[in-house]
């Protein structure tokens, strides 16, 4: 098993959601906080490549567990769209986020040019961007269907860690939880 997260430099993960038939993690980064992601492998071999824009940016041995991976910067406007961007609506770099609103990690095996053995997309949004993202997912999945096809976490653990009920978010120690009964669907990546 491989996972991928994003959390802040504590190692904290930040509230998120994924659609159930989707692949893309949709993460809420609060103001003024540097993203970073924690990728576990459980055995050595693995590398995770970073891509912006479709371009390869860099790729990080997963030896150990977990493993840190900077977020990469985001890439400056060019100078002509600071331009345009200030004649028509004053300078609004100002509130850029250091980082990239999108980004995929690759997960390959052996090698930086390895098999592609997962795919990990995030869109990393800003808090009201995140809850407006989050309303809309789930307006369009009610039209849809009756099941949620949208699941929102703020409960991530890392392994070696003692999961959480999803029901009532107590220390599972066995398929069902034993504070509130109910069984646990594992949904693995």
């Amino acid at each position: 098993m491989i996972t991928v997260r994003v959390c802040d430099t504590a190692r904290k993960t930040f509230d998120r959601f994924v659609e159930q038939d989707g692949t893309t993690t949709f993460v809420s980064v609060p103001p003024g906080t540097m993203p970073q992601m924690l990728a576990f492998a459980q055995k050595p071999g693995f590398h995770a490549c970073i891509e912006v824009d479709g371009e390869e940016v860099f790729c990080v041995a997963l030896d150990e567990a977990p493993t840190t991976i900077a977020v990469p910067t985001a890439s400056k406007p060019s100078g002509a769209g600071n331009l345009l961007r200030h004649l028509i609506g004053g300078n609004r770099s100002q509130g850029r986020n250091p980082f990239p609103s999108e980004l995929t990690v690759l997960v390959r095996r052996d090698s930086q040019e390895g098999q592609v053995v997962g795919t990990f997309k995030f869109h990393l949004l800003d808090p009201v961007s995140f809850a407006a993202t989050l309303e809309q997912k789930l307006q369009e999945s009610a039209a849809r269907s009756t099941t949620p096809p949208v699941v929102y976490t703020n409960d991530h653990h890392l392994p070696g860690s003692v999961p959480a009920c999803w029901n009532c978010s107590s220390p599972l120690h066995g398929e069902c939880c034993n504070n509130c009964g109910h069984c646990q669907d594992h949904q693995t990546q």
